[in-house]
């Protein structure tokens, strides 16, 4: 007979301004799957990415609040409906060489990548999605795409300005090309 443990929510607001961040993040990891930290950045001045890490090594969900945001009810809401869910656990996404380690997945949390290929590229195109665990079967889950699952999509629709808009934001390098290309403003 299997023992169910029960599980174990934290909920922390915090500005992140501590002594050492670092040491902060690393008790974040508690290395027992049934404890999840959810964490709240408040204020514009919060670490954020001290936050962020801190829900991604505690399992949980990250909600960033700024001074004059009035949507804290909302946000509170959907990280109390995060922690009685069920989740998908270390999430990555392979696209070619690249891992990109997305963390936790909750229901209905939607996540979205763009980037600009060549047709050869998209011809190419390998794109994979592996889970840990699913929380229903216990299993892993391994998800592989390629260019015949997606509908191509002509230059010039709104899907490249907007896939260029999120590229610039990426990689600064790049945005006075991306921008002269697809007819997007940047700084």
């Amino acid at each position: 007979m299997a023992v169910e443990h029960p599980q174990t929510r934290i909920f922390m607001l915090t500005d992140g301004q501590v002594d050492d961040r670092d040491r902060v993040i690393k008790k974040s990891k508690t290395g027992k799957d049934n404890v999840r930290i959810h964490t709240f950045g408040i204020g514009n001045g919060c670490d954020a990415d001290m936050v962020k890490q801190m829900a991604n090594k505690g399992r949980g969900s990250c909600s960033l609040v700024g001074d004059a945001d009035d949507n804290l009810n909302g946000l509170v809401v959907t990280a109390l409906a995060r922690a009685i869910e069920p989740s998908l656990a270390d999430c990555k996404l392979v696209f070619g060489d690249k891992t990109e380690n997305i963390g936790e997945l909750f229901r209905n949390q939607l996540v979205t990548r763009t980037k600009i290929i060549s047709r050869q590229k998209f011809e190419e195109l390998k794109l994979t999605f592996t889970c840990s665990k699913d929380p229903i079967t216990l299993q892993p889950i391994n998800m592989s795409f390629e260019s015949s699952h997606f509908d191509r999509v002509e230059e010039g629709f709104g899907l490249f300005t907007l896939a260029a808009r999120e590229q610039m934001s990426k990689e600064s390098s790049q945005a006075l090309e991306l921008s002269l290309k697809y007819q997007v403003l940047c700084d």
